[in-house]
């Protein structure tokens, strides 16, 4: 990971616990990449000119898509200090632009994007619906909305059986944080609700830990 500097530190973290929490991400991040990068190329970002990564956090998953194409890649982040640390992050990359901006009102106008995309940001909304609203506004007629891995804890099969990852403990300890665990199984009404053609597809994946402070 890159050396960060100096970033102020505004939800109560160590320094310690904030770099930690940045290596989880960046290991998240690789991990899945084998699942995401195949969605990336699917539904077109190697062609499109403008790409929006809405909740794009410490930009690790925005490098992926920065990586994949010509076009110009726009991360927007409620969060300043994950700005910060994403404008580090993705520093050589030069089609990249970040700002700090609400994904349930991104701060653009109307038909802008090519393609609109979010990673495990749903199942953190306050308001979920809203937040697919507005990546719909945002993106052009023709374009393609996006939101990839967004898990369904109900619905996970743990094999090899290992007690100590649990879906279960997993998915309260998610709801605990504010989380939504069950938020894949409400994906298509979501994007039927907000006016798109929607396709909904179930992957593998491991499970991420949410352990409490």
């Amino acid at each position: 990971m890159k050396r960060l500097g100096r970033i102020r530190l505004s939800h109560g973290r160590s320094k310690e616990e904030f770099n930690d929490f940045l290596r989880k991400l960046e290991l998240q991040a690789i991990e899945t990449a084998e699942e995401r990068i195949p969605l990336y190329l699917r539904v077109g970002i190697k062609e499109a000119n403008l790409i929006l990564d809405v909740g794009c956090g410490s930009g690790m998953v925005t490098r992926d898509i920065a990586s994949l194409t010509k076009g110009r890649v726009v991360g927007v982040d409620g969060s300043q200090e994950m700005i910060d640390v994403a404008t580090v992050i993705l520093g050589e990359y030069t089609n990249v632009d970040l700002l700090v901006g609400d994904a349930h009102a991104i701060p653009f106008c109307d038909n802008t994007f090519d393609v609109t995309t979010c990673n495990l940001l749903l199942m953190w909304s306050r308001d979920p619906q809203k937040v697919v609203n507005e990546m719909a506004r945002v993106t052009k007629k023709g374009g393609v909305v996006l939101a990839s891995l967004e898990p369904d804890y109900g619905g996970k099969i743990h094999w090899p059986e290992n007690p100590t990852v649990d879906p279960i403990f997993a998915g309260e300890a998610i709801k605990r944080r504010g989380g939504d665990p069950h938020i894949g199984r409400k994906l298509r009404a979501l994007f039927v609700k907000a006016g798109l053609e929607t396709e909904v597809g179930i992957g593998n994946s491991r499970i991420w830990s949410c352990e409490e402070d």
